[in-house]
């Protein structure tokens, strides 16, 4: 379960997946006008290509130091995210509330950079060119090639982030909390059967597993702070100089951080020794949550399942491009390999009661 998606990728009722991302092109951002919203000075050269997720796509862009609100000698260098799903300005203020709080406890993260009206998102829309929405991040130089912090140091950061008790407003959205329920694995099994991708066997040996598994939704009622909501291993990476930073906190919003421990457990260990390790790291540093049953894991399980659904269908849709079928398909495929099922969560449960 290494790539949550947000409630954003929902509809309005947050529990049938949104049409995979499609954007028209690779054409980057105006680099003129992004520095022009944001204050950044004056562009050395046009936007290029850095990264791709599944909800946006990373463009580079450096500018002089000797205009706008961010100057100071020499050349500086930014990352502009293009969003693929739709959000809001009020949506995104309130993570990066969250993600300034988080920098003002010392925690390693790509800060925010706000319009001069103290807004975080605009609209590009260039003349003759397509129009995207951006927001925008000082750029940070992570390891070549990249790659995700040691689960140890992943467990510090966690257990830091979660002493925050940051309080911000909302309820948990129900991604995080409803199943996706029989009736839709059986027909999703069938369609997949019907498509018969390699993985196809492996998907309708799961169904039963993941039914099963919804039996523990919705989570249990607990006091609710602001976690991140996305903390896996594709997120808290490497920077050049081996440090290791959290990024993609736009996902960001309330949950019990009993959940959230759960979620970054199963992502970042792949057996029960290392979970061990994981959680001992995460007490170490003073993390506050703890794993109390297999109800602790009913986030995991509700995220896990509608990402699945969201895959699959994107693995054999014929409505979708072959960039989104092929990205679609490598997840689905991983998410296979690492099943969160009953009997993994209850062995896990076990060594740790054995162990303390």
């Amino acid at each position: 379960m290494t790539a949550a998606l947000p409630p954003k990728a929902t509809d309005a009722a947050g529990l049938k997946p949104a049409d995979p991302p499609n954007p028209k092109s690779t054409e980057p951002p105006d680099a003129g006008l992004v520095a022009e919203v944001f204050g950044l000075g004056k562009p050395l050269g046009p936007a290029r290509p850095a990264a791709r997720g599944e909800l946006g796509r990373i463009w580079q862009l450096e500018t002089t130091g000797e205009l706008g609100r961010h100057r100071g000698s020499g050349a500086k260098t930014w990352a502009v995210k293009e969003l693929f799903e739709p959000t809001t300005e009020a949506e995104a203020q309130l993570d990066v509330a969250f993600q300034l709080a988080a920098l003002r406890a010392g925690l390693p993260l790509p800060e925010p950079v706000l319009k001069p009206d103290g807004g975080v998102l605009a609209e590009i829309a260039p003349a003759g060119g397509r129009s995207m929405t951006v927001r925008v991040y000082r750029w940070v130089d992570f390891a070549d090639p990249v790659a995700p912090a040691p689960p140890e140091a992943a467990a510090e950061l966690l257990a830091r982030l979660h002493g925050l008790d940051w309080p911000g407003p909302g309820s948990v959205h129900a991604w995080f909390t409803e199943p996706v329920g029989p009736p839709r694995w059986t027909e999703l099994r069938d369609e997949v059967a019907v498509a018969g991708p390699a993985w196809a066997e492996r998907f309708r040996d799961a169904v039963p597993e993941l039914i099963a598994a919804e039996d523990l939704l919705p989570p249990p009622a607990a006091p609710l702070a602001w976690c991140h909501l996305d903390f896996n291993p594709y997120n808290v990476l490497r920077n050049s100089t081996g440090r290791a930073v959290i990024v993609d906190w736009e996902n960001s919003g309330p949950c019990a951080i009993e959940q959230e421990l759960a979620m970054a457990v199963m992502d970042f260990t792949a057996d029960e020794a290392q979970a061990l390790a994981f959680l001992r790291a995460y007490e170490a540093a003073g993390g506050p949550a703890r794993l109390t049953g297999t109800r602790s894991f009913a986030t995991a399980f509700a995220v896990q399942g509608h990402l699945i659904d969201r895959y699959a269908s994107g693995a054999i849709s014929r409505d979708a491009d072959a960039e989104q079928r092929i990205r679609s398909e490598r997840w689905i495929v991983e998410m296979l390999d690492m099943l969160i099922t009953l009997p993994r969560v209850e062995r896990l449960l076990s060594k740790l009661s054995s162990s303390a």
